[in-house]
């Protein structure tokens, strides 16, 4: 089998580089790098030209969701593995990512787990689950953190900067463009929950591994700010409205919309918060609700 990666980029060129220099330092080599550019990021054009063993593409739109479906009409290989330009990938990461593929040919999606460091200090942290949806629609990621046990298991998503696909699952596919935004946050629960409907397994397995050294956006708009609130909750709610089946989408309405969570709030755990002594902001309420109904919306259209 082999291996195709897609690195979605828009005027990173520096880490893009340290990219592309871990992916030219695997056990096994890729089949193929691809990176997919903005036509107006010409400092990322400028720093890959002439750098042999990578295909460049350009597109006109903005959004990496547009990036990576240019990334699925072009990549060749047998697996496609997407990761960010801010990620350092292990050497061992294609041929750790090959080996899941080739013990089950019922294996649709493999991920691992994103080290990330923020200014040179890595995050740490031990978790019992990860990548998982709880049945009234809670996600539980943690896709950064050490798995008690260290052992690969099925899961019910990936995070993007560290995932690959088997082409035989994903070659109708292409990201919803409804999830297309600054953050694009939660856009891996749809392809996810396209390959388990198709009948594919979705396995995390911890030894798959990259460094994030988390990078500002290109945009200038960081995680954490409302304009991200506001589409995380956007997005989110649209996702499980999506693929949920009708129960559960009539729970997921009631825990999302009235209870929510601290990086989407409902006005219940808000009043909760309010009354422990938290002090949350009522602006991120009124943020949260406001991406939750451009959700919602965007589901009745």
């Amino acid at each position: 089998m082999n291996v195709s990666v897609v690195i979605p980029s828009y005027k990173r060129a520096e880490h893009l580089l340290r990219c592309i220099k871990a992916l030219f330092n695997q056990n096994v080599p890729p089949y193929e790098i691809i990176v997919v550019l903005r036509e107006d990021d010409t400092q990322s054009i400028r720093a890959c030209e002439g750098i042999e063993g990578i295909k460049v593409f350009k597109v006109s739109e903005p959004g990496v969701l547009i990036a990576m479906n240019k990334g699925l009409d072009v990549a060749e290989g047998d697996i496609i593995a997407f990761t960010d330009d801010d990620a350092e990938p292990f050497p061992d990461w294609i041929e750790k990512i090959i080996k899941n593929f080739e013990e089950d040919e019922k294996v649709g999606g493999v991920g691992g787990r994103d080290i990330i460091i923020v200014d040179g200090k890595e995050i740490k942290g031990r978790v019992k689950r990860i990548g998982k949806i709880q049945w009234f629609g809670r996600a539980i990621d943690h896709h950064h953190l050490e798995l008690e046990g260290g052992r690969k298991i099925e899961v019910d998503v990936l995070k993007g900067v560290n995932m690959a696909f088997r082409r035989d699952f994903i070659k109708n596919y292409r990201f919803d463009l409804n999830m297309n935004n600054i953050s694009s946050v939660s856009f891996e629960f749809d392809i996810c929950f396209y390959i388990k409907k198709k009948g594919g397994k979705i396995v995390y397995d911890p030894d798959i591994r990259v460094y994030h050294k988390i990078a500002k956006r290109g945009t200038g708009v960081q995680r954490g700010e409302e304009r991200v609130m506001i589409e995380y909750s956007s997005n989110y709610t649209y996702v499980m409205l999506k693929h949920l089946p009708i129960w559960r989408k009539i729970v997921f309405l009631f825990y999302f919309f009235l209870i929510g969570q601290r990086a989407s709030y409902g006005p219940i755990l808000y009043i909760f918060d309010l009354l422990t002594g938290k002090k949350p902001s009522l602006r991120h309420l009124k943020k949260a609700m406001e991406g939750k109904i451009r959700g919602l919306l965007k589901i009745l259209k």
